[in-house]
């Protein structure tokens, strides 16, 4: 055998053996717009490998230094071994739900809570109709536009922001088809958090934009 071949022959040896190491990723295509595992922030993920009792998180990336996050399913929502080219998919129809409980930091009342949700689903026009964001401050505020990404055999990719007025204890994800009588295919879901302190300069805008309304409902 050549030198050339056989350094060939090693290296694909070598690459098969990192892709048979390395950890399956969910589909963690869109990070968050902030440092992940920076102070005050977390980062779970499912891909449902672990079956179908929901759970903690069975997927990288993973870390939350305030408790374990849970995955609760509600019967009788169907959870399928292989479907339309992928494994473990949960079909979520109206009668149920798939729901996120996630430990975070707080409360403070003074702070800000960002959560950044990505969904991987199938068959759906955007799935962040049927997205329920809530904790003891009430419910999130979706911020901007979701990011869609069409990926193979009809599955969507589907990031989105969404923001507390204040920084809850944990947080509570729901997921049901947004469209009445419907079926939604659920294959991975991605959630980042970060508790922050707004910038004095975002603060005082926000004072003044509050300001300017309260004088045009005067006048």
């Amino acid at each position: 055998m050549s030198p050339r071949r056989s350094r060939t022959l090693q290296t694909l040896a070598g690459l098969a053996a990192l892709a048979w190491t390395a950890p399956i990723l969910a589909d963690d295509l869109i990070p968050p717009p902030w440092p992940r595992f920076s102070p005050g922030s977390t980062v779970q993920a499912w891909d449902f490998s672990a079956g179908s009792g929901g759970g903690a998180p069975d997927a990288a990336p993973f870390s939350n230094p305030y408790g374990t996050p849970f995955l609760t399913v509600t019967d009788p929502a169907n959870f399928l071994p292989t479907w339309n080219g992928r494994n473990d998919v949960w079909a979520v129809n109206d009668l149920d739900f798939l729901r996120f409980d996630v430990p975070n930091d707080g409360p403070d009342l003074t702070a800000i809570k960002d959560v950044w949700l990505q969904i991987t689903y199938n068959n759906q026009p955007p799935v962040v109709g049927g997205v329920s964001l809530t904790s003891t401050l009430g419910p999130a505020t979706l911020i901007g536009t979701p990011t869609i990404t069409p990926l193979a055999n009809g599955w969507t990719h589907e990031a989105s922001l969404w923001r507390f007025n204040g920084c809850p204890a944990s947080e509570t994800l729901i997921l049901t088809p947004p469209v009445f009588g419907t079926v939604l295919w659920v294959d991975q879901v991605v959630i980042d958090t970060s508790c922050y302190v707004p910038e004095p300069a975002s603060v005082t805008l926000a004072a003044l934009a509050a300001v300017g309304i309260l004088r045009r409902r005067r006048h």
